[in-house]
């Protein structure tokens, strides 16, 4: 792989993990009052879950990248005409 491909690969893994991630350790306020949104959650924890998904998603591209190196796994698809 080159380096053009690593990093959209870790850009498109640390995309889908960050909509995986963001609902976890959500807590709603029930006495919200009137004029805030009433499924705001109290504390968003935003930087620790960015951080997670930064770390699985290196994790997940260097997983990629030795299934690809060794053959194990191919992005390749060859065209019969």
């Amino acid at each position: 792989m080159s380096y053009f491909e690593y990093g959209i690969t870790f850009i498109v893994s640390w995309w889908m993990i960050l909509f995986f991630v963001l609902p976890f350790k959500t807590e709603v306020d029930e006495t919200a009052e009137a004029h805030i949104y009433h499924g705001a959650p109290k504390f968003t924890y935003l930087k620790q879950k960015l951080w997670i998904t930064t770390g699985i998603a290196v994790f997940m591209t260097f997983i990629l990248a030795q299934l690809i190196k060794h053959d194990i796994l191919s992005l390749w698809i060859p065209y019969h005409f």
